[in-house]
């Protein structure tokens, strides 16, 4: 699995600062507008914009994915809310 740079942002659901995408379920490569993705502090939906950042999606955009692909993301909803927020860093560390 690659990562790859996005342009910075937060979540609009926790505040967590997005810079980076890793496609889990293929080897497409980089995030493209409209992919679906699941923030990895609080599992809420979110969908890529045209530039590359993000806004919250629903359970309306895990439908449009491909069953196996809507199930990992579902799966890691489940295990983002289970293990719960990350903690934040402190900036002088």
């Amino acid at each position: 699995m690659k990562s790859y740079r996005t342009k910075p942002c937060f979540c609009l659901a926790c505040g967590y600062f997005v810079d980076t995408a890793s496609n889990v379920t293929s080897n497409r490569g980089r995030p493209v507008p409209n992919d679906v993705s699941v923030c990895l502090n609080c599992g809420h939906v979110l969908v890529f914009n045209d530039d590359l950042t993000v806004r919250l999606g629903g359970d309306s955009d895990l439908d449009t994915l491909p069953r196996d692909k809507r199930e990992v993301a579902r799966a890691s909803q489940v295990f983002i809310r289970q293990r719960g927020p990350i903690p934040k860093k402190d900036p002088m560390q």
